[in-house]
């Protein structure tokens, strides 16, 4: 089986770090976006992995899945305008036993291969 390569694009402008102390309050941006990927595969809609469940199991509808193997498969959500980006948070799906001898036999490290990217509103990446 090869390498698969993801691709996680996070569409926004970062802020600016300012030398002086600011207050700092952290919102999650992600659930007010719009998730898109490459392929879905069945009950692996994109809106699953912005939709603040962060439970990692698929069963529980909290993770998305592409059709098929791609290399590479790509993720994105779309803040749909500039917000300010002080921290990104990823959660990677969780393998249950079964699964991992179903799928992988064995399971590997799968999230060992991807690409966080931030871009502006012109999809160039900051």
């Amino acid at each position: 089986m090869s390498k698969l390569r993801s691709r996680l694009l996070i569409v926004a402008t970062a802020f600016d770090m300012a030398l002086k102390a600011q207050q700092f309050t952290e919102v999650n941006w992600a659930p007010t976006g719009t998730a898109s990927q490459s392929s879905t595969g069945p009950g692996g809609d994109a809106s699953h992995a912005n939709d603040g469940n962060t439970n990692q199991s698929f069963s529980s509808e909290s993770v998305t899945i592409n059709e098929a193997p791609e290399d590479p498969g790509w993720w994105e959500v779309d803040l749909g305008e500039s917000k300010p980006i002080g921290r990104l948070k990823v959660w990677f799906r969780l393998l249950d036993a079964g699964e991992c001898s179903a799928l992988f036999n064995p399971c590997t490290v799968r999230n060992d291969d991807f690409t966080l990217s931030i871009l502006d509103a012109n999809r160039k990446v900051l």
